[in-house]
């Protein structure tokens, strides 16, 4: 896990324990292998990307014809491949969420996950948390994000089930989001941000 992540020392714990605790807590909990992790907040670089992307999505979906929902970090994801709950910076999903059975609050659904890279973050982002993300068959698009300068990766499912990769370092390009089959520029996604 993200040394972002915090190690909370309990005992090995079952999901349905992990959830009675998180209910209970005031802080985000992520849960892996029995283990509890705390989310540590982001920088004020990250929470202005994570609120650009999610602002223009709101913008560009409204001209489609398909309905798309957008999620932002407060959302939980569950990875059922390895009983892995996470919070994503942003989520799409197509018309009507599916709801975990074992906790009423995750996604089991995500046709888009977004994650804003940290030095911290990066390696696990682009790495063993993108792996797993893979596992949910709904899945199609990934989207990571530089908060340090000028990065946008974007990788999606094709058909045939391979994962093709667009990088887009220029702040006056756009990043071609195929499956909600929009542009996005990067000009805004990191607006108000200086290099």
């Amino acid at each position: 896990m993200s040394s972002l992540l915090q190690d909370i020392q309990v005992p090995y714990l079952t999901i349905s324990e992990y959830v009675k605790m998180e209910e209970q807590s005031t802080e985000k909990l992520e849960y892996w292998n029995g283990k509890i992790k705390k989310v540590a907040g982001g920088s004020p670089e990250h929470n202005l990307i994570c609120g650009n992307i999610i602002g223009e999505f709101k913008i560009l979906f409204r001209e489609l014809q398909q309905h798309f929902l957008v999620y932002t970090s407060d959302q939980k994801l569950l990875i059922p491949d390895f009983d892995l709950y996470v919070y994503p910076d942003a989520v799409v999903i197509t018309e009507k969420p599916e709801i975990s059975d074992i906790e009423t609050h995750a996604l089991l659904n995500p046709l888009l996950i977004v994650e804003v890279l940290s030095s911290s973050t990066e390696n696990y982002d682009l790495g063993s948390k993108f792996i797993m993300y893979k596992t949910i068959p709904s899945f199609r698009e990934y989207i990571a994000i530089s908060q340090d300068k000028p990065w946008v990766l974007s990788s999606y499912k094709r058909d045939d089930g391979l994962w093709e990769d667009t990088i887009v370092q220029n702040v006056n390009a756009d990043i071609n989001l195929r499956s909600v089959g929009i542009q996005m520029a990067l000009k805004y996604i990191y607006a108000d941000i200086k290099f």
